[in-house]
């Protein structure tokens, strides 16, 4: 079941509110920045949130830590906020010290989309279009994001057809965690990569690939606090093994209380940061407080800084070849792999 609901805003104003229903399980979208604001199962004999989230909706017009928007036009950071696309140079409004992130101060995350609900696939569908110019990036960018609930399963598929040559690389930023609430070192963490991309002091990638540091290895499935005693966090973006497939999991989370979610994705890395610099939040879902290592964003995308790594694959979508991405997560009680 999915339903649409409108929500006035403090000075005027509208955001849409989406509510898809299956079984056990309810998700609550926004129509700015395409935000999880909230997914819960019945669980144990409550309503479990699995996200964090705020409990007004209002919250998200100041949203530093990207709590469950699509970040882009490009997720990540580019160095310098700038980079050069068929012999010209772009330079983009930097908004983390020097360089860009998430797509700048006025990226995806701060805009609101256009909603349609399609009830038979119990699916949203968000539309906005980015001018040329937006944010410094060249060409118009035409974004189609489709999320639905259906068979224990929340799919994303992000689409984003241009007009001319620009980079696209988005991610869903949704910090989960299993237990509503409190630090995530009792999860247990499973990540189908060996490798990641080294990054300077200013988080962008040096250009070399490296093997994982032990504590971000999670090949074999550990419960956070044993595979990481010092509690050093990660935000590093983990290469993906090459031959997986899409049916494989990229990486799982099981939590103490049976839970257990999922992620499936077509993306060639993953960005794992363990909210080590989460502003603390005292508005979460039904007044929860959120601390740093109070989630994990698991965040499908290309490696950081793409746009200047010739060595990286290319995140330049054309007229001819837009963009495209799959996200599938299953949540689920922890009966087996799904």
């Amino acid at each position: 079941m999915s339903r649409l609901q409108a929500i006035d805003l403090p000075g005027g104003g509208q955001m849409q509110r989406v509510v898809l229903e299956e079984g056990t399980q309810e998700v609550c979208l926004l129509s700015l920045g395409v935000a999880l604001q909230d997914w819960r199962i019945a669980h144990g004999g409550v309503d479990q949130p699995v996200v964090l989230g705020f409990d007004d909706p209002a919250a998200y017009l100041r949203n530093p830590n990207y709590l469950g928007v699509i970040v882009g036009r490009v997720a990540n950071r580019i160095g310098g906020a700038r980079f050069t696309l068929d012999g010209e140079e772009f330079i983009l409004p930097a908004n983390e010290g020097r360089n860009l992130l998430h797509g700048g101060g006025g990226g995806l995350s701060s805009r609101s989309f256009a909603v349609d609900l399609d009830s038979r696939a119990n699916a949203a569908r968000f539309r906005y279009t980015s001018p040329h110019g937006e944010e410094g990036f060249p060409g118009r960018a035409d974004f189609e994001i489709t999320v639905a609930l259906s068979g224990g399963w929340l799919r994303y598929e992000m689409r984003a057809m241009v007009d001319r040559p620009t980079p696209i690389c988005l991610a869903q930023h949704a910090y989960y965690n299993l237990m509503g609430e409190g630090p995530i070192w009792d999860h247990e963490l499973y990540l189908d990569g060996a490798e990641w991309t080294p990054v300077g002091a200013d988080l962008i990638p040096t250009g070399d690939i490296a093997p994982l540091p032990p504590h971000m290895d999670y090949r074999d499935p550990e419960i956070m606090r044993l595979r990481d005693p010092q509690r050093l966090g990660m935000d590093g973006n983990i290469l993906l093994r090459r031959a997986r497939s899409q049916a494989e999991p990229a990486a799982r989370l099981r939590a103490p209380n049976g839970l257990s979610l999922a992620l499936h994705t077509d993306q060639p890395a993953i960005q794992a940061y363990t909210a080590n610099k989460l502003a603390p939040v005292t508005g979460g879902l039904e007044g929860r407080h959120y601390a740093p290592f109070g989630g994990i964003c698991l965040e499908p995308q290309h490696s950081p800084d793409s746009v200047n790594k010739p060595q990286f694959p290319s995140i330049i979508a054309t007229p001819e070849t837009p963009y495209l991405q799959r996200l599938d997560l299953h949540l689920s009680a922890d009966t087996g792999t799904p």
